[in-house]
C-alpha cells in the first residue's frame, strides 16, 4: 500500500473519517492512479489543437463559420434573380454547383463543430483536478465571472485545501516513526467495513484491529498478523493468507471461498459458518479451532489436526481427510458423504447423527467413539476396532463389518440387517433390540453378550 492509503486507515481506524468516506478515499485513489497517463495524453491532445481557435460558448457551441464561398443570396445560392440573367441553359449546372459548394461547405462546418463538442466535452470529462479548473471549463472565461462570486469560491477553495492538509498532517503525526508492518500499527485500529479489496497487504501488523464485514476480497495478506482480529462476516474470497497469524482470530461468516491458507497459523480460531469449500489446508494445525456449521466441501484437509476442534453440524462432502487427525474431535451431525477418510484418526470423537454411509473406514480405530444415531449404510468397517463404542441407534445396513472388533459396544437398536458380520466378535456387546435380520453371522462370537429383544438371523 502507498503512504496515502495507510494515512485513509489510520485516519479511519481514529474515527475521523467514516467508513464510506474512507470507501471513497481508497476508490478514488485507485481511480487517479489509472487515470494519470490518460489525463496526460488529453493535455498533450488539447494543446496540439489550440490551432482551430479557442472555444467561444462554455459548452463549445459557437456560431457556424460561414461558407468558404457563398453563391448567391439565398443560404444554398437559389437566387431566382440570377437564374434568371443565366438562360435556360445554364440554370441546371449552376444549381448543381451551388448544391454542391453548400454541401460541402455544410459538411466542413459540420465537422468542425464536431470537433469543437469533442474537445470540449474531453475537457470537461478530464480526471477531478481541482474546483477552479471545473469551474473555468464549465463557465469558458473564469475573468467574466462577478469579482464577489470568484471571492468567494476562491475562499471555499481555499479552506477546503486547509481542512485537507490538517488531516494530512495529523495522519502524519499518528505515524511518524513507524513503517507498515511494524509491531503497533495499525494494532487494535477500528477498520470495519473497509474496502481494501486487491490491497498489498503483506506483512502488516493489524493484531486486535476490527476488520468486521471489510471487503479483502483477493487481498495480498502473506505474512500478516491478525491475531484476535474480528473479521466477523469478511469477504476474502481469493485472498492469500499465506504464513498469516489467525490465532484467536474471530472469522465467524467470513468468505474465504479460493482463498490460499498455506502454512497459516490458525488454531482456536472461530470459523463458525465460515465458507470454506474447496479451501487447501493441508498440514495445518486446526486443533481446538470452532468450525461449527462450516461449509468445507471439496476442500483439503490432508494430514490436518482437527484434535479437540468443533464440525458440529459442519459440511464435508468430497473433503479429502486422508490422514487427518480428529481425536475428541466434536462432530455431531457432520455430512461426510463421499469424502475421502483413509488414515482418519476418529479416536474419541462424538460423530453422533453423522452422514457416513457408504464411506470406507476399514480397519480404522473407533474405539470409545460416539456413533450413536450415525448413518453407516453400505459403509466400509472390516477389521474396524470399535470395542467400547457407542453404536446407539446405529444404521449399519449392508454395512460391512468382517472381523470388526465390537467387543463391549453399545448396539442398542441398531439396525444391522444384511449387514456382513462374519468373523466379527460382539463379546459382552449391549445388542438390546438390535435387528440383524438378513444378515450373515457366520463364524461371529457373541460371547456374554446382550441379546435381549434382538432380532438375530437363522442359523439354518
Amino acid at each position: 500500500m502507498n503512504e496515502q492509503e495507510l494515512q485513509i486507515l489510520e485516519l479511519l481506524s481514529q474515527g475521523k473519517l467514516t467508513v464510506e468516506e474512507a470507501n471513497e478515499l481508497l476508490a478514488s485513489l485507485k481511480r487517479d492512479g489509472a487515470a494519470a497517463t490518460a489525463q496526460s495524453e488529453a493535455r498533450t491532445h488539447l494543446l496540439n489543437e489550440q490551432d482551430l481557435g479557442e472555444i467561444e460558448e462554455p459548452f463549445g457551441v459557437g456560431e457556424a463559420p460561414e461558407p468558404a464561398a457563398r453563391v448567391g443570396g439565398e443560404p444554398f445560392g437559389l437566387d431566382d434573380d440570377e437564374d434568371a440573367e443565366q438562360g435556360p441553359d445554364s440554370e441546371g449546372e449552376d444549381w448543381a454547383r451551388t448544391v454542391s459548394a453548400a454541401a460541402d461547405a455544410a459538411g466542413q462546418w459540420g465537422e468542425r463543430l464536431g470537433e469543437r463538442i469533442g474537445r470540449t466535452v474531453e475537457r470537461l470529462m478530464d480526471g477531478p483536478d481541482g474546483l477552479s479548473a471545473r469551474l473555468e471549463r464549465t463557465l469558458g472565461r473564469w475573468d467574466d465571472v462577478e469579482p464577489a462570486v470568484q471571492e468567494s469560491v476562491r475562499s471555499a477553495m481555499s479552506a477546503a485545501e486547509a481542512a485537507v492538509e490538517a488531516a494530512t498532517e495529523t495522519a502524519r503525526q499518528a505515524m511518524e516513526g513507524m513503517e507498515p508492518g511494524e509491531a503497533g500499527w495499525p494494532n487494535g485500529k477500528r477498520l470495519a467495513g473497509v474496502d481494501l479489496s486487491g490491497r498489498d497487504l503483506r506483512e502488516m501488523d493489524l493484531r486486535g484491529a476490527d476488520l468486521s464485514r471489510a471487503n479483502l476480497t483477493e487481498c495480498d495478506l502473506r505474512g500478516v498478523n491478525l491475531k484476535g482480529a474480528n473479521l466477523t462476516r469478511a469477504r476474502l474470497r481469493g485472498a492469500n493468507l499465506e504464513e498469516s497469524q489467525l490465532k484467536h482470530a474471530n472469522l465467524m461468516g467470513v468468505d474465504l471461498t479460493g482463498a490460499n491458507l498455506k502454512g497459516a497459523e490458525l488454531t482456536h480460531t472461530n470459523l463458525h459458518g465460515a465458507k470454506l469449500g474447496g479451501v487447501v489446508l493441508d498440514g495445518i494445525d486446526l486443533s481446538h479451532v470452532n468450525l461449527h456449521g462450516a461449509n468445507l466441501t471439496g476442500a483439503s484437509l490432508r494430514g490436518c489436526a482437527l484434535d479437540h476442534a468443533n464440525l458440529h453440524g459442519a459440511v464435508l462432502r468430497d473433503a479429502d481427510l486422508t490422514e487427518a487427525s480428529l481425536t475428541r474431535a466434536n462432530l455431531p451431525g457432520v455430512d461426510f458423504t463421499g469424502a475421502h477418510v483413509h488414515g482418519i484418526d476418529l479416536n474419541g470423537a462424538n460423530l453422533m447423527g453423522a452422514v457416513m454411509a457408504g464411506l470406507d473406514l476399514s480397519g480404522l480405530d473407533l474405539s470409545r467413539t460416539n456413533l450413536a444415531g450415525v448413518n453407516l449404510n453400505g459403509a466400509l468397517l472390516n477389521g474396524c476396532t470399535l470395542d467400547r463404542a457407542n453404536l446407539l441407534g446405529a444404521q449399519l445396513q449392508g454395512a460391512k463389518l468382517r472381523g470388526a472388533n465390537l467387543e463391549r459396544a453399545n448396539l442398542m437398536g441398531a439396525i444391522l440387517r444384511e449387514a456382513d458380520c462374519r468373523e466379527a466378535i460382539f463379546d459382552r456387546a449391549n445388542l438390546l433390540g438390535a435387528d440383524f435380520t438378513g444378515a450373515d453371522v457366520a463364524g461371529a462370537t457373541f460371547d456374554r453378550a446382550n441379546r435381549f429383544g434382538a432380532t438375530m438371523p437363522s442359523t439354518d
